[in-house]
């Protein structure tokens, strides 16, 4: 983790005066590091306030993210706060279509930037692309929609997927 994002972290730890004097700056390196021993002698992550979960997310790249809402089930559910997820880029080449999925049922009702990249001669990736096209239409809050598909020729899917 870079030294500015824990200097980071501290400084948001210390705006909440009650955990002053938690030991919670050691645990939260022992968990970020992957040193799950000391984390039972640490605070209780669970009594943690969802402002003050949130607000350390937000210092987190989108893997330290996705490794921090693994501490329990309250982290997790912070993790899909909607001011972390302003903007998604979805892809959906084979290797990434499961984790565009994922983040489209998620999220795709509160993001208000959305880049949707497909290779327009695949039916899977298109017929997905529209799936992810049509959670965007009920997005109130979507300022900024891009679509890159890899040839501006469509491999449209067959007739059965479009009627449903």
């Amino acid at each position: 983790m870079d030294p500015r994002i824990c200097f980071k972290l501290i400084r948001v730890i210390e705006r909440y005066d009650f955990l002053r004097n938690e030991n919670i700056l050691v645990t939260w390196f022992y968990v970020t590091f992957g040193r799950k021993t000391k984390m039972a002698a640490g605070p209780n992550w669970g009594s943690l306030p969802s402002v003050l979960i949130v607000d350390i997310l937000t210092y987190l790249s989108h893997e330290d993210k996705l490794k921090a809402s693994s501490v329990n089930k309250r982290w997790r559910n912070c993790l899909f706060h909607p001011s972390l997820w302003n903007k998604i880029k979805f892809q959906l080449g084979f290797s990434k279509r499961h984790r565009s999925r994922f983040l489209a049922d998620r999220c795709g009702r509160f993001v208000r930037e959305a880049v949707v990249k497909f290779n327009a001669h695949n039916c899977i990736e298109v017929r997905e692309s529209m799936r992810i096209i049509s959670i965007l239409g009920s997005n109130k809050n979507l300022q900024h929609f891009a679509l890159f598909p890899s040839s501006c020729h469509i491999e449209w899917p067959d007739s059965n997927f479009v009627n449903r």
